[in-house]
């Protein structure tokens, strides 16, 4: 190496210090963003909240699988000794006047409605079945119930 002087002028050595400090501070602060490792308690926290998570959706799977069995099984009327009554409201859809709204069994909660695509869209749950909404329609009596929205 040559003991010459080295000359730089103002803006090589303000670049040279740039690039040496923003390297450094890059570095500093990537590291400093670097979450910390977890605790045993943390990872244990979590567990936990992940298993609780796990249960509570089980169970309600569990619970919707009922109810589409209890709606499969119920006949929508009382028994013929009980009066053979309907256990259905007929409830209208007022933001859509066309609709022809769809039956509510009060016993399996059930909502019947006849055949549509777009109601299959905007009412996933439902059970659509023109032919039984038809005449299970017939039995309901009117009750003037609708959907205030």
């Amino acid at each position: 190496m040559s003991k010459e002087p080295l000359t730089l002028t103002h803006e090589q050595l303000s670049t040279l210090i740039d690039t040496a400090v923003s390297s450094a501070v890059k570095t500093a602060v990537a590291e400093m963003k670097k979450p910390a490792p977890l605790t045993d308690r943390e990872e244990a926290e979590i567990k936990a909240a992940q298993a609780y998570r796990l249960e509570n959706a089980n169970a309600v799977k569990e619970k919707l699988a009922r109810k589409r069995q209890e709606q499969a099984v119920c006949a929508h009327r009382h028994p013929r000794k009980d009066g053979g009554a309907s256990h259905l409201v007929h409830v209208r859809d007022n933001d859509y006047p066309t609709s022809p709204g769809y039956l509510y069994c009060q016993s399996c909660e059930c909502r019947i409605r006849p055949e549509d695509p777009l109601w299959r869209k905007l009412d996933p749950g439902a059970k659509f079945d023109t032919n039984l909404y038809v005449e299970l329609f017939q039995e309901t009596t009117p009750t003037g119930a609708e959907i205030i929205g």
